[in-house]
């Protein structure tokens, strides 16, 4: 039977994509295993066990959902580092004109595919072992800060994985990375899934041309997805076979 057409992914439309990931699925690992290129498959093999299962998902998912949205093969796609070291699609063809990022954690991947615009997309698990309150300190603005500490103590550590992955999507969207202060960044959560984002600076301006999207793939999982410039993103939300 032959593959269904792609979708097509229009101006305007952001697909995000997210997989758990089972790292004692054998079967699953030599499918995802073969759409890899050759260096994804030699820097897998340099990982043992979750680390290598997350990074084979999160390369494998990534492909499957650019080639969801073109003729090109999920093996085919060829990446380099822009100028600023973030992967970029480089072939087979400049034609298939796609900005992209990735995400993994304990137990989930996570992509973003756009057209045009800047995306980044950030997942944490809340069953990770981490020091919580000395991060807090570190990257939270006094307002958000504030706004945690109002909360019962049982709710802290939701609170932070939700401002911990808007502000590294935010900054992955730049290109940035956490080379910037994480603190620089203040969020305000909007409703169930949405958030403002300020810069520190004089007229402490808002970023009103960015569009933020807080997700909960799991109940132990946090997802954030950042897109820059025009207006309000349509967003594709699939989740896969990891």
């Amino acid at each position: 039977m032959p593959a269904p057409p792609p979708k097509t992914l229009e101006p305007g439309c952001v697909a995000v994509g997210y997989a758990r990931v089972d790292a004692s699925s054998e079967c699953r690992t030599q499918e995802n295993l073969a759409v890899l290129s050759a260096q994804e498959r030699a820097r897998y093999a340099r990982r043992r066990g979750r680390a290598g299962a997350e990074f084979l998902g999160a390369h494998a998912l990534l492909r499957r959902t650019l080639s969801r949205y073109s003729a090109m093969d999920p093996s085919a796609w060829r990446f380099a580092p822009d100028g600023m070291g973030k992967p970029e699609v480089v072939g087979p063809g400049r034609n298939e004109r796609f900005r992209f990022n990735l995400s993994h954690t304990q137990g989930l991947v996570a992509c973003v595919v756009s057209r045009e615009s800047p995306v980044g997309i950030d997942v944490e698990s809340s069953e990770r072992s981490r020091g919580y309150d000395a991060l807090a300190e570190r990257v939270l603005s006094p307002s958000e800060h504030k706004a945690l500490k109002a909360l019962p103590p049982s709710q802290w550590k939701a609170r932070f994985l939700e401002y911990w992955t808007l502000k590294e999507a935010h900054l992955k969207a730049r290109g940035t990375g956490i080379r910037s202060r994480l603190d620089a960044l203040e969020f305000h959560l909007l409703g169930e899934s949405g958030a403002l984002c300020r810069l520190e600076s004089p007229e402490h301006s808002v970023e009103s041309s960015w569009h933020h999207l807080r997700l909960r793939p799991t109940q132990a999982h946090y997802l954030a997805v950042v897109v820059a410039g025009g207006g309000s993103p349509r967003w594709e939300i699939v989740e896969t076979d990891g």
